[in-house]
């Protein structure tokens, strides 16, 4: 294993995570910590000071430029509101990196260049903006934007970025499928070689959980896809069982939603495995995401 990261919940719960922090810092692997940096304090910075490395990354997840626009996703309060963006600045001033994740709803796609202002003024290491991932039953107060909005909302942060001198990298854009936006597809035609959609669920990842249970991904805790226990079993093991994951290392695209028959089916694959087994218990459907199956999107919901 080359890197490792913390998170699903609250990690700094745990009174022995600068422990744990510690210990995978002994085994010389990268480290990345998703927080919601509300339980950080300036004895906690600098012991996290004291033993990551210049590579290693904070990770925080703020979803609006505001508190009222934040806590429609977050529920927090005021005080906690404030209390994270003063943590992240208290890290950026100790010189630990951090990276800021929006996930971009109905909330705040409209927002996405004043988050994206916003964490210029504390001086974040980077920012990354993520589609949301759509779960059963849960679509009605937030939901995915349509791709228009996203992406013209998108576009008015790189023009800000490029008016700024570009001083965050931004490391992942708001666009859930690429190759099925109805406002790229045009141009994605036109050029030659495009990347393949690369998913490393079961490939060059896994996701563990506090009980030590295996799984290919962290939107996939399902027992169809438990692969075993870490506190049973040993890790290369488990990564070289017979069909373990075979479905995501061969992942090829369904027939049901006419996937074969779309110009990019070869290198988009049906998009994330994971969202269509949330909406349609099937791995191998289209990501209900992308706009030539948006006509599904709300199929199960």
């Amino acid at each position: 294993m080359s890197d490792s990261k913390v998170k699903s919940g609250e990690p700094f719960i745990r009174e022995d995570l600068l422990d744990i922090v510690r210990y995978i810092k002994k085994k010389r692997m990268f480290l990345g910590i998703h927080t919601n940096a509300t339980l950080l304090n300036t004895k906690i910075i600098k012991e996290l000071k004291a033993v990551l490395s210049e590579v290693d990354v904070i990770q925080v997840s703020i979803d609006g430029s505001t508190y009222e626009i934040n806590r429609k996703m977050r529920m927090v309060s005021k005080a906690q509101h404030d209390l994270i963006l003063n943590n992240c600045g208290l890290l950026v001033e100790k010189g630990i990196n951090v990276k800021v994740n929006a996930t971009i709803t109905n909330h705040n796609v409209h927002d996405m260049v004043n988050i994206y202002s916003l964490l210029v003024d504390i001086g974040v290491n980077e920012i990354s903006f993520s589609s949301v991932f759509l779960m059963r039953n849960s679509m009605h107060y937030t939901f995915m934007p349509e791709a228009e909005e996203i992406l013209n909302a998108f576009v008015k942060v790189l023009i800000k970025s490029e008016e700024k001198g570009h001083p965050i990298p931004i490391v992942q854009d708001p666009i859930a499928v690429p190759y099925g936006d109805s406002n790229l597809i045009s141009i994605y035609k036109s050029i030659p070689d495009l990347a393949s959609f690369y998913c490393p669920a079961g490939i060059s990842a896994i996701e563990v959980d506090e009980k030590g249970n295996v799984f290919p991904c962290p939107f996939l805790r399902n027992e169809n896809f438990l692969a075993g226990n870490l506190l049973k079993t040993t890790l290369p093991q488990l990564w070289k069982k017979k069909n373990t994951w075979d479905i995501f290392r061969n992942k090829q695209t369904s027939t049901d939603l006419d996937c074969p028959d779309c110009h990019f089916s070869s290198i988009c694959k049906g998009g994330c495995a994971a969202q269509s087994f949330e909406l349609f218990n099937n791995t191998d459907c289209a990501d209900p995401r992308c706009d030539l199956a948006k006509n599904w999107r709300y199929k199960y919901v």
